[in-house]
């Protein structure tokens, strides 16, 4: 613990602390036991769970969608991506956002073309 100063609650904590370290020092000296570290493989299923969750995202090729489509395509996206933020699956959500922006620019440089002819 970190502190400018030791409370009375932090010196129990800490004399409750020592107090049992020793009892499993006496214990481990006792018993010829050395105490190790624990090591744990990550399991596969763990990470191809993670893999699926980012891969839900569909990709929309942007290309065919036609310019008026755009701004109902963005309110849909955005509303998947506040429904993956409320569900706590904040990679998902911030695919949709990365998918939004590049429909935004989309939309500019539609805009933009149609303002030069």
């Amino acid at each position: 613990m970190y502190a400018a100063k030791e409370s009375r609650g932090m010196k129990e904590a800490i004399s409750e602390t020592n107090r049992r370290r020793a009892i499993q020092k006496k214990y481990n000296d006792d018993h010829k036991i050395t105490p190790l570290s624990i090591k744990k493989a990550i399991r596969d299923s763990i990470v191809e769970e993670k893999k699926h969750e980012l891969s839900d995202v569909e990709k929309i090729d942007i290309s065919n969608v036609p310019p008026d489509e755009l701004s109902r395509l963005i309110k849909d996206i955005e509303l998947k991506m506040k429904l993956s933020a409320q569900n706590l699956q904040f990679e998902k959500a911030a695919e949709y956002r990365d998918q939004i922006s590049e429909i935004r620019e989309q939309q500019d440089k539609v805009k933009f073309s149609k303002k030069i002819k």
